[in-house]
């Protein structure tokens, strides 16, 4: 599961939630560990959905309070590059 994946790869706590046409798929993950997804039903017609917002948000917090933001979309090439697999842009 791509969550579960992404939530692997620092060692921190993590908030991701991806855009849908019409709905958002928040996800959760503590010191690493996923928790779990529930799936809201939305209007997303609004939301950026480009460069750094490209399909949603990954936000990593971590232990000394850092935050770090990436977009879905750069954490899924994340996560491919991890596994050896090439994205496509």
């Amino acid at each position: 599961m791509m969550f579960k994946e992404i939530s692997s790869l620092r060692n921190s706590s993590a908030v991701i939630i991806m855009l849908c046409e019409s709905n958002l798929i928040i996800s959760v993950s503590i010191l690493g560990k996923y928790l779990g997804t529930v799936n809201v039903d939305a209007n997303t017609d609004e939301f950026p959905n480009d460069g750094s917002f490209r399909l949603g948000q990954v936000i990593f917090l971590n232990s000394s309070s850092d935050i770090e933001r990436i977009s879905y979309y750069d954490a899924v090439a994340e996560v491919a590059k991890k596994l050896g697999i090439k994205p496509n842009e």
